[in-house]
């Protein structure tokens, strides 16, 4: 049985609908905090167990059977998010889970300026510790994230951010659908894959990209830290929110987010989307 923690957030069900579409549902599981919220799921066949990794003893029976579990990061940070990992990976232990899959971030460091990869390395380093089969999957950053970044150019403005430094965005649509088929298919243990896209681009280049799309020249405006800050919390982002984009523009000044894989290539059979085709597609939405 394959089983995906989280699957009420955006990526495991995303997850989930793809292993659907490739294996029965008796097949597949879900460990939730809500179980109501995955009741269309269980209609379906997917086994629903509730899971919460506050709550560690109750997850060895949630994860109790299982032969290959997708360990969905949570979405909280720091010391706290590090604890309830390594409370899912004592579980997945205990229940003698034959693989673990984890999603990690590509250039897990403690020394880079963007806090969560510290988070992701402490992560893998107790799934390593456990002496589970494992396989890191070293997600590169959302493409979902572009649209926000540029949303002004699509208003008449330029992108105005901090100096920042090339990105293998991926699209999460496409990061879903590989560790769908990486699950079901098995294989690739006690290795640390990064899941990129197939290009590297920093905002100077996205703007050309969308200088076409919008037919006419889009500036690329380079704001300081304290400038970005101060527009950023204008719109009322909140200062945590606002923490991590800049800490996220410093990490990719340092080349730390630029790398490309062919990973998801092999895993979807195709390459990944382009920064070009998501945002034709986020214009034509609009």
């Amino acid at each position: 049985m394959i089983l995906v923690t989280g699957a009420n957030g955006h990526l495991g069900r995303a997850v989930v609908e793809r292993l659907l579409t490739v294996l029965p549902a008796e097949q597949i599981a879900v460990s939730v905090r809500e179980p109501a919220r995955a009741s269309e799921l269980a209609k379906r066949g997917v086994t629903v167990r509730r899971g919460d990794f506050a709550h560690p003893v109750g997850l060895i029976d949630t994860f109790a059977g299982v032969e290959r579990l997708l360990l969905i990061s949570t979405d909280v940070l720091g010391p706290e998010r590090v604890q309830l990992h390594r409370n899912a990976i004592e579980a997945a232990r205990h229940a003698q889970v034959g693989h673990l899959l984890y999603t990690s971030i590509v250039a897990p460091d403690p020394a880079s300026p963007f806090a969560a990869t510290s988070d992701h390395m402490a992560t893998e380093e107790a799934i390593r510790a456990s002496g589970l089969p494992f396989t890191m999957l070293r997600n590169g950053l959302y493409m979902e994230a572009v649209p926000m970044l540029v949303g002004a150019a699509f208003a008449g403005g330029p992108i105005a951010a901090p100096d920042d430094g090339p990105v293998a965005y991926i699209a999460r649509a496409e990061l879903a659908e590989a560790t769908a088929n990486l699950l079901a298919a098995g294989g690739h243990r006690n290795e640390a894959l990064d899941l990129t896209g197939g290009e590297a681009l920093d905002l100077a280049q996205v703007a050309q990209v969308v200088t076409p799309l919008l037919g006419r020249p889009v500036e690329r405006l380079v704001l300081s830290d304290e400038d970005y800050r101060a527009q950023l919390t204008a719109a009322g982002v909140s200062t945590m929110d606002v923490d991590s984009y800049l800490a996220m523009f410093a990490a990719s000044r340092q080349g730390r987010f630029a790398s490309i894989s062919p990973v998801v290539t092999t895993l979807l059979g195709r390459p990944p989307q382009t920064v070009d085709a998501f945002l034709r597609a986020f214009a034509a939405s609009r």
